[in-house]
């Protein structure tokens, strides 16, 4: 009984010794296996704007939307704006590796952390032709709503660009995604949509919704 005893309280040790020199071992030693890696900040700018036209699909439970572009499939048609960005600036480094923390370390998630230079000041979205009662050169930015990449949550436009602080539509990725949808009727036959930074920058899309069917 006493030898049971004795080998189980070794095999303890043995584990609470191997813990704490694995431990040890990552917060010294430059690893990225041992530990999460770096963190470092990335400032970017944005260069040009895109779109893509089909379907919303399912919601993640931490409020990330998947978008499927294929116009085939089932679900709520809407409209996918692409913002891409490129780099200004590497700032380097900003949080090193945890130190005396096996935990921490194992679940960190190393990379860059992107920050945009650019903020939007103005979105207009026209009618360029008429369409059932809307005339040509009418405003509709009201009609819309926008949703960011994350959380998954309807905005009007003014909204969205009065609250930018503290929604992340321009999150300096290379690529961020911005949902267009309306809420009340369909998608105008074409419209002129102009993103304007607070740079004075403008970025101008035609969009035909009808080509997602």
């Amino acid at each position: 009984m006493r030898t049971i005893y004795s080998s189980a309280l070794f095999k303890s040790v043995l584990i609470i010794c191997t813990f704490i020199f694995i431990s040890v071992s990552c917060s010294l030693k430059d690893e990225p296996s041992c530990s999460g890696g770096e963190i470092w900040q990335v400032t970017t700018k944005v260069e040009s704007m895109t779109y893509q036209v089909g379907v919303l699909k399912a919601i993640d439970s931490d409020s990330t939307f998947h978008f499927d572009g294929d116009t085939t499939a089932e679900g709520d048609k809407t409209i996918l704006l692409l913002v891409q960005s490129s780099e200004i600036n590497n700032a380097g480094t900003t949080s090193q590796r945890s130190t005396f923390s096996f935990f921490q370390s194992a679940y960190a998630s190393p990379g860059p952390i992107f920050a945009s230079v650019d903020t939007i000041k103005n979105i207009s979205i026209k009618a360029p032709v008429e369409f059932n009662s809307i005339q040509a050169g009418d405003e509709l930015s009201a009609l819309f709503k926008v949703i960011p990449e994350r959380p998954y949550q309807k905005y009007n436009i003014s909204e969205a660009i009065k609250n930018q602080k503290d929604i992340p539509f321009l999150t300096g990725a290379p690529t961020a995604r911005i949902i267009l949808t309306i809420d009340k009727g369909i998608f105008p036959e074409e419209f002129n949509l102009e993103m304007t930074l607070e740079s004075g920058e403008k970025l101008n899309l035609n969009i035909v919704p009808s080509r997602m069917n």
